[in-house]
């Protein structure tokens, strides 16, 4: 059998067997993207890569790609993959008016964490995080998303060294306003001869109302984290309000164009309330943009419980069906639900961009109105 081989370029990594080559990606999102996502190191991520590069070649489906990464992933990082396990007797939870009752566990566990599970439905596909000792929700304590969470090192928890990923926060925000533009365009949302009115729920250190400033938005943003919206003011000189969204919505209803929740409906509670809030502080026909990792992403089936959206942090987990419903429970009109591809990209074989057209990638984009 040839031996893979690894091809390293300053600006790009690839692995060959034989006269094929299986894995060839750029060297700033392996290591940005896939290295950093996963929490490994580089020589771990290459060790995966060869691991399974020799059941790659010849086959013929992207199932068949999954299956073998999810083995290769399994025996290079101990931990098991996505296969799951029947509970049929926890207690279920509410999306709105509908129940989700707990049939099975999407994660039995969060990494290395063996603590807490994911556990849920499967119509629609949901999931919730639970303390495997009694098997209830989790609530995080008041004071979790200060500054430790974004700048400091526990596993599985934050981001760490968020500072540090400003320019390319800078740039994802930059697509991330042209995203929203091009789909109120495509709403038919009217603001008239005003400026868009934008509030960014969950604002952290202001990467996209910068973004947002720079194209012209008035922009607001709201926290829970005196720490980020502190950094917010000292980098981009934003007040922030730090206050909950239903305050905003009580203070100035019907006020907002547009809302965006990016990688935040996940970490509450009651995300139906939450969407209930945001009904009430946009304009008639104003559209909430939520982006949120999808439960039934490919990554999932891969990695498992090392799939890097699970995280102790993340309360809900949600398929494009338990996304639109938590929409519509909240009072709006899901319009637009998209998935986006990227940490598996550099396998030749996969065809990510089918992937997220069928609602498989990693991230859901969900956008939804307020009835004129």
């Amino acid at each position: 059998m040839v031996e893979p081989r690894v091809e390293r370029t300053e600006a790009r990594i690839g692995v060959r067997v034989g006269g094929e080559v299986v894995f060839s990606d750029t060297t700033d999102h392996f290591e940005n993207g896939f290295v950093r996502l996963l929490g490994i190191t580089r020589p771990e991520a290459e060790a995966f890569l060869v691991a399974a590069a020799p059941g790659l070649v010849g086959k013929g489906t992207g199932d068949d790609h999954l299956k073998v990464l999810a083995e290769a992933w399994e025996r290079v990082a101990g931990l098991p993959g996505g296969r799951l396990e029947v509970l049929p007797t926890t207690r279920g939870i509410r999306c709105g008016s509908h129940p989700l009752a707990a049939e099975q566990v999407w994660a039995p566990a969060i990494g290395r964490d063996t603590e807490h599970c994911m556990v849920g439905s499967t119509e629609p596909a949901h999931a919730w995080l639970v303390d495997r000792s009694t098997m209830s929700p989790v609530v995080l304590e008041e004071g979790y998303y200060e500054e430790d969470y974004f700048e400091g090192a526990r596993e599985g928890v934050g981001y760490g060294d968020y500072i540090e990923q400003a320019g390319w926060r800078l740039e994802k925000a930059a697509r991330q306003v042209r995203q929203v533009g091009g789909l109120l365009d495509f709403l038919g949302v009217d603001r008239g001869d005003r400026a868009l009115r934008l509030l960014d729920v969950g604002a952290g250190y202001g990467f996209f109302r910068m973004a947002a400033a720079e194209a012209g938005i008035e922009h607001e943003g709201t926290e829970v984290s005196r720490h980020a919206a502190t950094v917010a003011r000292d980098l981009f000189g934003f007040d922030t309000r730090l206050e909950s969204l239903a305050e905003v919505a009580a203070a100035t209803p019907g006020r907002f164009d547009a809302i965006v929740m990016w990688d935040f409906l996940e970490h509450v509670v009651d995300p139906v309330a939450i969407v209930a809030d945001a009904h009430d502080a946009l304009v008639p026909g104003g559209a909430l943009f939520v982006r949120t990792p999808n439960l039934l992403a490919d990554e999932h089936r891969v990695f498992g419980t090392s799939y890097h959206s699970l995280k102790l942090e993340h309360l809900h987990m949600f398929s494009p069906d338990s996304l639109a419903l938590c929409l519509s429970e909240g009072g709006l009109v899901p319009r637009v639900v998209l998935s986006e591809s990227h940490l598996l990209r550099g396998f030749l074989q996969l065809d990510v961009d089918r992937a997220a057209t069928t609602l498989r990638g990693s991230d859901l984009l969900a956008v939804a109105q307020r009835r004129a």
